[in-house]
């Protein structure tokens, strides 16, 4: 019944995320205020077979995050992981403040960057927002 939601997805079975895509579709689990995170390790061409096949994945709002295997241990050491935004409030939100050396120090919040901040804090990563250079720059394919 909630509208505003993450969904958290860990698998690396493609017959459950198919599944999984499937029951959302059809349950409506996925409307476009909800975020979907599915974290992986399956291979590149499982993902994109995924992203092609199935509405939840290819058109909401979700991010695939693929994790490699390393000696049976899965983490991500602090790594920044570079994100794209839109500036939509109460979403995303930029603040510019000078900073040290006549610099410019750049701070972000809004909801949808505190729940991917949480995210990353919880799987040891850190967000890198790239820079929004406009709307007319992203494009839908």
């Amino acid at each position: 019944m909630s509208w505003c939601a993450l969904v958290v997805v860990f698998s690396d079975n493609p017959t459950f995320l198919s599944v999984f895509a499937e029951m959302a579709d059809e349950g409506r689990l996925m409307v476009w205020e909800t975020k979907l995170l599915v974290i992986t390790r399956l291979p590149l061409s499982s993902v994109e077979d995924l992203m092609q096949n199935y509405w939840t994945f290819s058109m909401m709002n979700t991010m695939f995050m693929k994790i490699k295997e390393t000696a049976g241990i899965n983490h991500f050491h602090g790594m920044k992981v570079n994100i794209s935004w839109l500036p939509l409030t109460p979403y995303w939100m930029e603040e510019k403040r000078p900073g040290p050396n006549g610099t410019e120090a750049r701070t972000y919040t809004g909801r949808e960057y505190r729940i991917m901040e949480n995210i990353g804090s919880i799987l040891n990563f850190s967000l890198n927002p790239l820079p929004f250079i406009g709307a007319e720059a992203v494009s839908l394919k």
